[in-house]
């Protein structure tokens, strides 16, 4: 969360009500929950890994 402190840079926007937001205009914008949870968990698995699993074969 961004709060706005005195000499923040501030922008006014009217809302679909009629209120006035105020946000800081030198935030960054704020990430999607889905962004945030971009990359990976690292090496994986092989396919031929994969295709033992699935065929229930020993490792």
């Amino acid at each position: 969360m961004t709060f706005i402190v005195p000499g923040s840079e501030v922008e006014f926007h009217r809302a679909s009500d009629g209120s006035i937001v105020l946000t800081r205009a030198d935030a960054q914008p704020t990430r999607s929950r889905f962004a945030r949870l971009h990359g990976h968990a690292g090496k994986g698995l092989s396919t031929d890994e994969i295709m033992a699993l699935t065929r229930g074969d020993e490792a």
